[in-house]
C-alpha cells in the first residue's frame, strides 16, 4: 500500500490526529476529522462528559485503523480532503467552508509538519492546484462595504443618545457609542482591537445595521453597511478632508497606497477630483 493509504480506490479515511489538533487550535471545526481522536484521547467535549459517556466499541477509530501514522501527512490525502470539504454546504444552500477558511486549514498542518522537521505537504504541486481550483470555482465579487463618513458617524451619535437613558438600554447605548467612535477615529477592522475588546466582528455588524435602521438609514442602505464601514469611513473622510496617503497610512496601518485605494469609497465623482481645482 502506498503513503496514501490506499484512499484512491476507495473511500477517504481520516487524517492524522496530530494535524487535527492544530486545526482545532486555530479554530477550525471540521466534522469529518472525529474519526481520528484516537480512544485513550476523546475530543474536548468528550472529555468533559467522561464520567458519562459510554465506552467500548462505538468510540470513534484512530489513525492506524484508518492506515496512516501521525506525521506526515501524505499531500494527496490532504488535498482530497480539501477538495471534499469545498463541497460541502450548508442546510439553507450555502457552502459551509469559504476558500479562506480552506487555506488556513493548510497553513496551520504545513506549521505543524515544519516544527516536526518534516515537508509540508501543502507545499505540494497537488495541494497547491487543489486551491487554486478551489479559489477559481468559488471566487466570488467582493462585498465591499459602503462607507460611515464624519456626518453619519454624527447622526448615529444623535439617535443613540436619545436612548442612553436607563437600564439595560443605556449601558448597550454608551457601549455602541464607544464602539463607533474609537471604530472610526482608530480605522479598526471589523476583527481586529475593535471586536476582540467588546463584541465580535458579526455583532458588531448587526449592531451597526440596527443602529443605523433606527437613526432613518434606508433599508438599501442599512444592507450595505458592516464592520468595515467604520474603517472605510475613516479612509474616505479623510481624503475628502485632504489628507495625503501617507498620513492616513499611519492611522490605518496600511503599507501600501494601493491597499489604501481599496478603502477609499468615493461615490461623488466631483469630490477630490483635480477638475475642481484648474480653474474651469
Amino acid at each position: 500500500m502506498n503513503n496514501c493509504g490506499g484512499w484512491l480506490t476507495g473511500p477517504p479515511r481520516p487524517l492524522p490526529c496530530r494535524s487535527r489538533r492544530l486545526i482545532m487550535n486555530g479554530r477550525c471545526r471540521r466534522r469529518p476529522w472525529r474519526g481520528c481522536w484516537t480512544r485513550s484521547t476523546p475530543p474536548p467535549r468528550q472529555r468533559r462528559r467522561r464520567r458519562t459517556a459510554p465506552t467500548g466499541s462505538g468510540s470513534p477509530a484512530g489513525p492506524g485503523a484508518g492506515g496512516y501514522p501521525p506525521l506526515p501527512t501524505p499531500p494527496a490525502v490532504l488535498a482530497h480532503y480539501i477538495t471534499e470539504a469545498a463541497a460541502e454546504q450548508t442546510g439553507i444552500g450555502t457552502w459551509r467552508y469559504a476558500p479562506a477558511t480552506q487555506t488556513r486549514w493548510v497553513a496551520s498542518i504545513n506549521q505543524v509538519h515544519t516544527a516536526a522537521g518534516l515537508d509540508a505537504p501543502g507545499r505540494s504541486e497537488v495541494v497547491r492546484r487543489a486551491l487554486s481550483g478551489i479559489r477559481r470555482i468559488r471566487a466570488t465579487p467582493p462585498n465591499r462595504r459602503a462607507p460611515l463618513l464624519l456626518a453619519d458617524i454624527r447622526t448615529l451619535m444623535i439617535s443613540i443618545g436619545e436612548t442612553a437613558g436607563g437600564w439595560p438600554a443605556g449601558v448597550a447605548a454608551r457601549r455602541d457609542m464607544a464602539l463607533l467612535l474609537m471604530g472610526f477615529a482608530g480605522a479598526h477592522r471589523r476583527s481586529g482591537a475593535l471586536g476582540a475588546r467588546a463584541m465580535s466582528g458579526d455583532a458588531i455588524a448587526e449592531m451597526i445595521q440596527r443602529r443605523a435602521a433606527v437613526a432613518g438609514f434606508t433599508p438599501a442602505q442599512v444592507e450595505k453597511l458592516g464592520g468595515h464601514s467604520l474603517r472605510a469611513g475613516f479612509v474616505t473622510e479623510a481624503f475628502r478632508q485632504g489628507a495625503d496617503a501617507h498620513s492616513i497610512m499611519r492611522q490605518t496601518g496600511h503599507r501600501s497606497p494601493v491597499m489604501l485605494e481599496v478603502y477609499a469609497r468615493e461615490h461623488a465623482p466631483l469630490v477630490g477630483n483635480a477638475v475642481t481645482r484648474i480653474g474651469l
